[in-house]
């Protein structure tokens, strides 16, 4: 059976080890039933946004992680995440983490329309995918 893929994204400023802790927990969480894809830390501006919007392309689910560790800090590319996976009508299911401060860009009712649902916290936005996400590939 094949396991929908869930495209992980979150800030990833000041350094990734934010986003890798939230996302190691999802891959450990999710894996059974799902196949999360975290973004691997890369160099190189074009090469960075081109690997992204490809493994976007082709994953199933989004879920994006509203939370950052300075509110100064930007979505900018998780915002254009949540733009594509809209506009190839792919679900969106967002949260902040609870160790994070929820983005000022999250209230933005462009971001808002992007998104399926806001979980608010992790736990209900796990309890979601693993007790009611029936997406069939």
């Amino acid at each position: 059976m094949n396991k929908p893929i869930i495209y992980l994204a979150g800030n990833m400023t000041p350094d990734a080890s934010i986003y890798n802790k939230w996302t190691n927990s999802m891959i450990e969480t999710l894996g059974k039933k799902f196949r999360p894809s975290p973004s691997i830390f890369k160099n190189g501006d074009k090469f960075i946004v081109e690997q992204d919007l490809g493994r976007l392309k082709n994953s199933h689910i989004v879920v994006v992680n509203l939370g950052v560790t300075d509110t100064n800090h930007h979505l900018t590319g998780l915002i254009v995440e949540c733009y594509e996976a809209h506009e190839q009508n792919m679900p969106v299911y967002a949260f902040t983490s609870n160790d994070l401060y929820r983005s000022n860009q999250a209230n933005s009712p462009w971001l808002k329309s992007f998104i399926t649902h806001d979980f608010g916290t992790k736990e209900n936005l796990v309890n979601y995918l693993l007790n009611d996400e029936n997406l069939m590939i």
